[in-house]
């Protein structure tokens, strides 16, 4: 069994949530103790939550994921809708962006994401799982009696 330890960097408010299913709670990510595990020559899929300030977004947020050993794992990411499987991931890269349509669209501050990571042979060692996520603010949308929203 192959582990990867996750580590983030996160900016603006923006976090990642996954369901521990030990407390059946969304729990934010701790890069500090989160591990995942892939087995050798094999692939997994684990669902995230993109959460934090996205409706202050107005342009972009790019979540971006990869291993510190690329000839090791690979990884890709998707917005996630439904159990995503393999053939799902066929045109995806390892960035996700997410514009201002896609997070109107959800008007919500929480949007799963499907990360695939593949490993690519049989070693055996903690790797680190690299996650940047970035927010861009263009505008500031003003609304009576509030601003800076």
């Amino acid at each position: 069994m192959e582990t990867l330890e996750i580590t983030g960097t996160v900016s603006n408010n923006l976090g990642l949530l996954y369901f521990d299913p030990e407390t059946e709670t969304l729990k934010e990510l701790d890069s500090s103790a989160t591990y995942l595990t892939c087995k050798s020559y094999n692939f997994t899929i684990k669902r995230f939550y993109l959460t934090g300030s996205l409706l202050n977004y107005t342009t972009t947020v790019t979540l971006s994921v990869n291993s510190t050993d690329e000839d090791l794992y690979n990884c890709r990411v998707i917005k996630g809708s439904k159990a995503s499987i393999l053939s799902d991931f066929d045109n995806s890269t390892n960035e996700l962006v997410l514009s201002a349509q896609d997070l109107g669209v959800y008007y919500t501050n929480v949007i799963p994401v499907d990360i695939l990571i593949t490993s690519n042979s049989s070693t055996e060692k903690v790797l680190h799982l690299e996650i940047q996520l970035i927010g861009t603010v263009d505008d500031v949308i003003e609304f009576p009696g509030n601003s800076n929203i």
